[in-house]
């Protein structure tokens, strides 16, 4: 897995930034950063999983990161923030609730994630929210 800086454009990466842990999650790789470059994030793009968790500093589950059929970043599902997202409009998700970030692609065929953050709707809890709950015992939907 890498970032879209080392995307082979023929498919795959250059090299590889992640590795996945042992077991996985509800069918769910873990991931850590090998070279500890951008360690608080997921690759921007992925080889061939349509999701991964991230552990934080202490060990817990606080990121699921979806990806689309072209493989890039679609969804992040901050799970258990510690602090609470203020939006640019002023709507504040509380500390401790799960949210989701939307990732954009942008007029020269990057990507990148949007600062707004909002609650998943019913239709996400049903699809994640297994994994999100094995996962991470603290998830919090509202």
């Amino acid at each position: 897995m890498g970032s879209g800086n080392n995307r082979n454009p023929a498919g795959g990466f250059l090299s590889l930034e992640w590795s996945e842990e042992p077991k996985t999650i509800e069918g769910v790789k873990v991931l850590y950063n090998n070279t500890n470059k951008r360690s608080n994030d997921l690759p921007a793009y992925s080889n061939t999983s349509s999701m991964y968790f991230k552990r934080d500093a202490s060990g817990e589950i606080t990121q699921l990161r979806v990806y689309d059929k072209q493989h890039r970043a679609m969804l992040d599902i901050d799970i258990n923030p510690k602090s609470a997202h203020k939006n640019k409009d002023g709507t504040v998700i509380p500390a401790g609730v799960t949210h989701i970030h939307e990732w954009k692609v942008n007029p020269d065929g990057s990507i990148s994630r949007g600062r707004s953050a909002r609650l998943l709707t019913a239709s996400e809890i049903k699809k994640y929210g297994k994994k999100l709950e094995a996962a991470n015992e603290h998830v919090k939907y509202k």
